[in-house]
């Protein structure tokens, strides 16, 4: 006849084998290496394990019974709330988990403000390129002669020139990104208009520099930079339209506590997006300006497009399978 300490291994020993088998995969390779199921198992599995563990204490059972359970308890409860999930598996989780389902959530605004800065840009270039005169409504015409000069010399600079031009982007686009995000605290009025108006500018800068003919050094300094750099503003100043449209129309809620709560949620979108702009920012610092041959900028611009619809392609066809976005 069994004793008491093995029949109650042999009705437990199952979920037993089966929280150790989770603590291993943990110690090897990290939280991910679990599936979902094993991910809401774990902490149920623990507080059985722990009141198996009391109540084999108070049916005096077999020392080895107990210090197993005491053994096994203590790795559950280092594992659970010890063990700091590694530098790699929250950089996975925040690509593929955090702002995937955010930026489902707010695509309506990023896409929004994607159609009207390029469209924007596009509008003022042709229209610009046919009524050059035009750019003086934007631009102070000194800025503009100033411009003209740049292009038609081409845009060259040494190292240190590099360094200080790198930096000035980075707060210059910076400032731009931030600017039209906070300003969607207006409704998304002011992130709009500003939008429009860097649209205006970008797009009527390039119409007057193809016009005066130096269109082949205009497209030689912005091709490697400007699809990060897009990138980086429409993610940012759609976060700040989102913002704006949840201020328009609150529910129940106050306007303070769901701006709190919008915050909160869009802050991968506003990480990314200023991830973007920085990395922008120093290939138009380190690169555009300098003499490295314009095959090498088409093809950094060719990469960085590669990079974007591969870690689209990741993210909204690998991950919806597995029913992130619920």
């Amino acid at each position: 006849m069994s004793s008491r300490s093995e029949r109650f291994i042999k009705e437990r020993k199952e979920y037993w084998d089966k929280i150790s088998s989770i603590i291993l995969k943990i110690k090897k390779k990290g939280y991910k290496n679990l599936t979902d199921s094993e991910i809401i198992e774990f902490p149920n599995l623990y507080r059985k394990i722990s009141t198996d563990s009391e109540i084999a204490k108070t049916l005096k059972l077999s020392p080895d019974t107990i210090e197993f359970l005491d053994r096994l308890v203590l790795h559950a409860h280092n594992t659970l709330y010890c063990v700091k999930k590694r530098k790699t598996e929250e950089i996975f989780s925040f690509i593929f988990i955090d702002f995937p389902k955010v930026f489902i959530k707010n695509i309506h605004s990023i896409l929004a403000i994607f159609l009207l800065f390029l469209g924007t840009c596009i509008i003022t270039f042709f229209y610009t390129y046919y009524n050059p005169d035009f750019i003086k409504e934007i631009l102070p015409e000194y800025f503009i002669n100033m411009l003209k000069e740049s292009y038609k010399q081409g845009v060259e600079r040494n190292v240190n020139e590099n360094i200080y031009m790198a930096s000035y982007y980075i707060y210059n686009n910076v400032s731009i990104a931030f600017t039209s995000f906070i300003l969607g605290l207006t409704f998304g009025i002011g992130t709009i208009l500003t939008i429009i108006y860097n649209g205006l500018v970008i797009g009527g800068i390039a119409g007057v520099i193809v016009t005066s003919g130096y269109g082949y050094n205009f497209f030689n300094f912005v091709i490697a930079h400007s699809a990060f750099e897009l990138l980086g503003i429409t993610l940012t100043a759609g976060a700040g339209l989102s913002i704006g449209f949840s201020l328009i129309k609150p529910e129940e809620e106050r306007r303070g506590k769901i701006l709190a709560k919008k915050a909160k949620e869009i802050m991968p979108i506003l990480i990314t997006g200023a991830f973007f702009i920085t990395i922008a920012a120093f290939i138009e610092g380190f690169i555009s300006a300098s003499v490295i041959d314009i095959k090498i900028k088409i093809a950094i611009f060719i990469f960085s497009l590669i990079f974007i619809f591969g870690l689209s392609y990741k993210i909204f066809f690998v991950k919806i399978k597995r029913k992130i976005f619920k």
